[in-house]
């Protein structure tokens, strides 16, 4: 033993060795291959969205939206909607069908799970599609972007 190691405390004189874990069993995220997948997910997405709105009727002047990543790895996903037209050009009903075609089709072809759609005209009024939950059960965007229960 060296002078040194008698003037230490015993578990600051054993070698380091002892107290590392074996480096070889832990797993290190590529940040890049994860910035890259989120990406894929964020742009597969938006080419669904865009396909159910246009496919159900809806000329892409007259809507657009947000879809903000709720988890790390982009799997899961909010969608928020803004009509530009006029509150009699879209019914309930239509919006109830876009969602219940985009739900289905994100998670089977990218395996995304699309939580809520928010829809609401530009002006401001919040949009509830028929057969959705009760209006004290759902959250619904404010004119100023934020989340808060009705």
């Amino acid at each position: 033993m060296s002078m040194l190691s008698r003037a230490l405390p015993k578990w600051l004189a054993t070698p380091l060795t002892l107290y590392r874990k074996d480096v070889r069993d832990l797993k290190v995220e590529d940040p890049k291959g994860i910035s890259q997948r989120r990406e894929s997910q964020q742009q597969l997405l938006f080419s669904i969205v865009s396909e159910a709105l246009i496919g159900h009727g809806l000329l892409s002047s007259s809507w657009k939206f947000k879809a903000l990543r709720l988890d790390r790895l982009g799997d899961r996903y909010l969608v928020l909607v803004t009509l530009l037209g006029t509150s009699d050009e879209v019914g309930p009903d239509l919006l109830f069908s876009i969602e219940s075609w985009l739900r289905p089709m994100c998670l089977s072809r990218g395996g995304i799970d699309v939580s809520e759609v928010f829809w609401r005209h530009h002006e401001g009024s919040v949009i509830t599609p028929s057969g959705r939950r009760s209006q004290s059960q759902r959250l619904s965007m404010t004119q100023y972007g934020g989340l808060h229960e009705l």
